[in-house]
């Protein structure tokens, strides 16, 4: 708020972890851990949300990203792999880093085609203890990225 106050536009969110906004400021994704999938909010002129409702059935999503599609790339923590899935909840693609934690994705690149992919070879406890061997691969896909982040 212009005031610096804030207030609640959702709750009941089961772990939320990443967030992605489309870039006609209407749509909101947040993937929910413990709620093993996607949330997907409708955005109100004045920042209101509305659920629109879950798609996606991931092992703890972690980071997310959409594309122009619609879909939503996901980070899969406890499934080593990449995931984009539509709205209605069918994969379309897989990348999988077998042996390493999917944590974050983003599209970028001159066309919003390349995919950074941030994983780490490491467990919970390795996580808690800051030792994660992490890196970035990179994959180019079809469609082009959409909205922030």
């Amino acid at each position: 708020m212009p005031d610096g106050s804030a207030r609640v536009v959702a709750d009941g969110l089961r772990f939320p972890n990443g967030i992605a906004v489309s870039s006609d400021h209407r749509r909101l994704v947040v993937a929910e851990m413990d709620g093993a999938g996607l949330a997907d909010y409708d955005i109100a002129p004045d920042g209101g949300l509305s659920l629109r409702g879950r798609f996606g059935r991931l092992n703890d999503p972690d980071g997310i990203c959409l594309d122009r599609d619609g879909a939503v790339w996901a980070a899969s923590f406890t499934e080593d792999a990449f995931v984009r899935i539509d709205r209605d909840g069918v994969e379309l693609e897989r990348i999988a880093v077998p042996g390493r934690r999917a944590v974050a994705c983003a599209l970028g690149g001159t066309d919003r085609r390349t995919l950074f992919c941030l994983s780490a070879e490491t467990s919970y406890e390795e996580l808690r203890k800051g030792k994660s061997v992490p890196r970035i691969d990179v994959a180019e896909v079809g469609t082009p990225g959409d909205g922030f982040p």
